[in-house]
């Protein structure tokens, strides 16, 4: 964690002009701003990771209700026969 704080200061002290390293406002804006894109970041994988399950599960149930009506259409087949 120590780490992440020093690199932050090194970008405060890149990236802002020296009268605003001095405030601890605008290391604090910068350090929300930065959290503010890494928690957009991991949302929308997080987003894409649910879409990517719910086609799965989609696919799953697809095949399962096909194989489903495969087999009753099979098996009314085998009862009509075993009837005649």
């Amino acid at each position: 964690m120590g780490e992440l704080v020093s690199q932050s200061y090194r970008l405060v002290h890149k990236v802002l002009p020296w009268q605003a390293q001095m405030c601890p406002r605008a290391f604090e804006d910068l350090e929300a701003a930065r959290s503010k894109y890494f928690f957009q970041i991991a949302n929308s994988m997080l987003i894409g990771y649910r879409h990517k399950e719910q086609d799965l599960q989609k696919a799953k149930f697809k095949k399962e209700k096909e194989t489903m009506q495969l087999f009753l259409f099979e098996e009314a087949e085998r009862v009509s026969k075993a009837e005649r």
